[in-house]
């Protein structure tokens, strides 16, 4: 299992790399520079200490938490758990990366010995640690990574039967994700979230919070959210969507300066996506401009 994927080592080199041609005066310079430069070459020698000792000459000032964030992911490109687990154990602070760090090992731990079956003690641990994770810190690759051993573990199990056993804990998530939680979220995980697990509490923050995204998702909004009016108000004095419009329209509920706002788009608008940059942006002053990006106080009960 990885949830560190390579693109978060800053640079991985060549394949080829001859640490031979590199004299003092070189190595002295990239390692003032950009020591990840001279630790990705390393890794690609597979010179482990040398890695992190290039990478510990930034361990000061602003760069320090990005520094001990990448001595981590050698040590875990390595495989090197126990010491990755040394070294978080050194540090006086914990964050998001720290934390699906040590996700991944005690997974790695879990499953590396033992065939695990839905469940067993151990399914009930690596789930119960995912899903505490889940809740504090929302990640698309942790998720991802959720549903497929959710499977793999039923699979595992030839007493299970209907291999559903995962649904209940997917339910569970679920359930956590209220408009608190979610409203933490990027753009990115909540139109994941609305894809994969149906909540249209995502959506509804997606299209108040994102005037440029998709008009798909206003149109999604509109069928299945059942805005209100003052709903549908709030985003099209600040955007102009078809779907949206039309909507209101039907209503009989268009207010002028909504009317006025759509001259401003062109009139060979295409409904694929919204425009955030429109000739109404480039026009209204910039104390206008912050209050048409402003965010409407989505109601309680929706």
């Amino acid at each position: 299992m990885s949830l560190i994927r390579k693109k978060d080592l800053v640079i991985f080199g060549t394949p080829n790399c001859d640490t031979g041609l590199l004299d003092k005066s070189i190595t002295k310079k990239i390692l003032r520079r950009n020591p990840s430069v001279l630790a990705s070459i390393y890794r690609r020698t597979n010179q482990k200490n040398k890695a992190i000792q290039a990478l510990q000459h930034k361990l000061v000032g602003n760069q320090k938490v990005i520094y001990n964030h990448e001595i981590l992911y050698n040590y875990i490109y390595f495989e090197d758990y126990d010491g990755a687990m040394q070294r978080i154990a050194s540090l006086n602070f914990r964050d998001e990366t720290i934390e699906r760090l040590l996700l991944q090992i005690f997974i790695h731990e879990k499953t590396q010995n033992e065939k695990v079956c839905c469940g067993s003690d151990t399914y009930n641990k690596i789930i119960g640690r995912i899903l505490k994770y889940l809740f504090t810190h929302f990640s698309i690759d942790v998720f991802s990574y959720f549903t497929k051993i959710l499977e793999d573990f039923c699979n595992n199990n030839n007493g299970c039967k209907d291999k559903l056993c995962g649904n209940s804990k997917i339910a569970l998530f679920k359930k956590h994700c209220n408009r608190k939680y979610m409203e933490q979220l990027s753009l990115e995980s909540l139109k994941y979230i609305y894809h994969e697990l149906g909540l249209l509490e995502a959506l509804r923050l997606i299209v108040h919070r994102n005037p440029k995204v998709d008009e798909f998702y206003f149109k999604e909004f509109a069928r299945k959210c059942l805005p209100t009016d003052e709903e549908l108000k709030s985003i099209l004095n600040r955007v102009y969507s078809p779907s949206l419009f039309s909507l209101l329209k039907e209503r009989d509920s268009l207010t002028r300066a909504i009317v006025e706002l759509k001259k401003h788009y062109k009139k060979d608008y295409t409904d694929s996506e919204v425009s955030f940059e429109s000739e109404y942006c480039t026009k209204i002053g910039v104390r206008k401009k912050n209050r048409y990006l402003s965010t409407y106080d989505i109601p309680d009960e929706t």
